[in-house]
């Protein structure tokens, strides 16, 4: 089946955004719940039975599903040339009513879409044209895709860059 009917996306979102201690500070807040109608799923159909590379993968509008969760930002300017920061969200999302050849679904957390996720760091002005940032993130596991249960493990990644800036360009190395 080539055409699939649209997924359809009720958002509801309230939040609060503020700097404080003459604007060193800046924090945002948002908590959020989400309707997905006619939610798309994404399933591989083995093609050839005796060849397990051979597949296809089909898209279908037949799901409903919700999340709901909270996201959390804060940035301190230590000094003129140096930024700390922090983010972090929580989620829980499932699939809240799926055709019968999908029950296996039914109250699974959607594809990637982690539990949990976090970034944490600095970046900082060097002087001269120079500057740096340094962070850490982490993801919750996830499950790949629709058509199985296979999931990542949850995963932390280091980050840093170095770079040099112009008014008309930026050169920047970063390591993962």
């Amino acid at each position: 089946r080539k055409q699939y009917d649209p997924e359809y996306l009720w958002n509801y979102e309230v939040g609060v955004k503020g700097d404080y201690l003459s604007k060193r500070v800046t924090s945002s807040l948002a908590v959020f719940h989400d309707q997905r109608l006619d939610q798309q799923l994404k399933f591989a159909i083995q093609n050839d039975p005796s060849d397990p590379l051979s597949f296809s993968y089909i898209t279908e509008s037949a799901a409903r599903g919700q999340s709901t969760g909270l996201e959390l930002e804060n940035t301190i300017r230590v000094l003129p040339w140096l930024n700390l920061f922090a983010s972090g969200s929580l989620m829980h999302s499932e699939f809240t009513d799926v055709p019968q050849e999908s029950a296996a679904l039914n109250g699974r957390a959607f594809s990637v879409a982690p539990n949990w996720m976090y970034s944490a760091g600095f970046n900082a002005d060097l002087g001269g044209g120079f500057f740096t940032r340094i962070e850490e993130t982490g993801k919750d596991a996830f499950f790949f895709d629709d058509s199985n249960n296979q999931k990542s493990d949850p995963y932390n990644l280091f980050n840093a860059s170095l770079g040099y800036r112009d008014a008309r360009w930026k050169v920047v190395a970063w390591s993962r």
